[in-house]
Parts: C-alpha cells; structure tokens; sequence
C-alpha cells in the first residue's frame, strides 16, 4: 500500500517595497493561514515605529482563514498602537468577502477596499 503524501502547506511570501513617498508596502503572496500568519504580524511591528502608513497588498492572497484574519486585526492593533495606520490595498475578492461577512471591512475602510 503506497503513502499518501502530506498536503504541502500553503506558504506566504512577503516582499517589501517602498513608494516614492517612502510608504512602505508589504506585497504578499500565499495564503495567511494559523501556520504563517505569525510572519504578516511580524513585518507589520518591524514597519510600525518608524512609519505612519504601511499598506498590505493582499492581491495574491487568496486565502485566510480564522487564526490568519485574528493576527491581520492584531497587526492593524498593533501598528494603531505604534501610531501608524495598516490599510489593506487591493484585496483578493475571497478575502474581501470574508472581511464583509466577519463585518470587518469598517475597520480597514478607505484601504482600497
């Protein structure tokens, strides 16, 4: 009987890139699940002290589920606190409706939602 391999585990990626007006962007790619949602929190807290606006590109991420959503809020949290604001820009349509059902889309208003 042969073994089935193990479902791979969906990665994240976070590449930075920084504006003209020197906001830094966070492009990530993958999905933000309870296994790498750990990652998007700890970029965001590096960014937070030394800027006013950070933005989340959540184009390329299809998928978060409810550890992922909880550490997206505890980032935006977290950076609010470093007075800096966390928009998500450009927001997978999956994403966005989990945000819209979960009735989070107030909080991330006006992010290029």
């Amino acid at each position: 009987m042969a073994l089935k391999s193990p479902t791979p585990q969906h990665t994240l990626t976070i590449e930075r890139v920084v504006s003209n007006d020197s906001t830094p962007t966070l492009v990530c790619r993958g999905h933000i699940t309870i296994e790498t949602a750990d990652r998007f929190k700890s970029e965001v807290k590096s960014l937070a002290p030394q800027h006013k606006c950070i933005q989340a590109d959540l184009s390329n991420v299809p998928y978060v589920d409810s550890s992922g959503l909880g550490t997206v809020l505890g980032a935006y949290m977290s950076a609010k606190s470093a007075g800096c604001e966390l928009k998500l820009i450009n927001v997978h349509p999956n994403v966005r409706d989990l945000l819209n059902i979960t009735r989070l889309t107030s909080i991330f208003e006006g992010s290029g939602q």
